[in-house]
């Protein structure tokens, strides 16, 4: 591997990104030959499945672009502890600050008469159905999908500033789901993962927050279906979920933020990052050319993947309106 780079260039993480997507439609189209596109045994085959593609893109395809990608994408081990369980609180917490922002949009839109609702395979009748679900639908996408979005995606455009990378690399997470109703929620989850991976040059980081914030919505409706519940959460409820725990969202974000580095006399210098993104860290500035805020070319192969995704989002959002 020694002749292969330790980062990617410009267009690199938009050339993966399409080949990933393009493979995903391509094993969506075989499944649908395959089995019933409703069936239990397709979606459990493609919520398995899909995953791993994404991580085979990653690894297959910077091969062939000439990258490595165990160099090229921050992948520092093992998490610290104080970072891990910071990761941790702060998935929590996303989960009560946005799931009202998720209840509000669909809300509106189901007055819009959008009816369009994401299917996904049973994990809610049994234990081991859940079990599943939280390799399939939990660990299995925070892999695949922080390995292409926040390690490719986001280590490609990274060189073109903070801001940028994590708001772009957030847009193309949200939309790759085609849902308008979770576009909102998603990008704001997208952006805080790509936060993570800057601040702590780890790529488990935005696996773990990935994580446990979809088995926090597993586990809630399994337990829900399990108990027999039958009742929901007045708009009152949402409200007060979300003015808590937004403020404490914001505050461990900001305290994320503060990194620390060592001065030539050995003594630790905190420098704040957040929330204005300023410094990159030692992983970043550590890639030869590929150094933060360098000139680099624009990334036209994310652009196009980003159009091509962006369309596949407008036409799925269309035929979700009632006629």
């Amino acid at each position: 591997m020694k002749d292969l780079r330790t980062y990617y260039k410009a267009n690199d993480g938009g050339v993966l990104f399409a080949f990933g997507f393009a493979a995903i439609l391509i094993y969506q189209i075989i499944l649908g030959l395959a089995l019933e596109a409703t069936s239990q045994a397709f979606l459990w085959a493609y919520s398995f499945g899909a995953p791993l593609l994404f991580v085979a893109t990653v690894l297959g395809g910077s091969f062939i672009l000439r990258a490595n990608p165990f160099a090229a994408i921050p992948m520092r081990s093992p998490l610290k502890p104080q970072d891990g369980g910071r990761v941790v609180l702060l998935a929590v917490l996303s989960v009560f600050a946005f799931l009202p922002l998720a209840a509000a949009v669909q809300w509106v839109f189901g007055k819009m008469g959008y009816h369009a609702v994401p299917s996904y395979a049973d994990y809610t009748s049994t234990w081991w159905r859940m079990l599943l679900g939280l390799v399939g639908m939990a660990l299995l996408p925070a892999i695949g999908e922080e390995f292409l979005l926040r390690g490719a995606v986001f280590g490609s455009i990274r060189s073109k500033g903070t801001v940028y990378a994590i708001v772009l690399s957030a847009l193309l997470f949200a939309i790759m789901h085609g849902s308008p109703v979770q576009f909102i929620h998603q990008f704001l989850i997208g952006c805080i993962m790509a936060f993570l991976v800057y601040q702590t040059e780890s790529i488990w980081a935005s696996v773990l927050f990935h994580f446990v914030n979809n088995a926090l919505v597993i586990l809630y409706e399994f337990v829900y279906t399990a108990t027999g519940a039958t009742y929901t959460i007045p708009w009152w409820g949402y409200l007060i979920m979300f003015v808590v725990a937004l403020p404490l969202l914001v505050l461990v974000l900001i305290k994320t933020g503060i990194r620390k580095s060592v001065g030539s006399d050995g003594e630790e210098i905190p420098t704040v990052v957040a929330p204005s993104l300023g410094k990159g860290g030692e992983f970043w500035a550590k890639r030869g050319e590929y150094v933060p805020y360098q000139p680099q070319p624009k990334p036209i192969a994310l652009y196009v993947a980003f159009a091509l995704t962006f369309a596949i989002w407008l036409a799925n959002t269309i035929s979700g309106w009632k006629s």
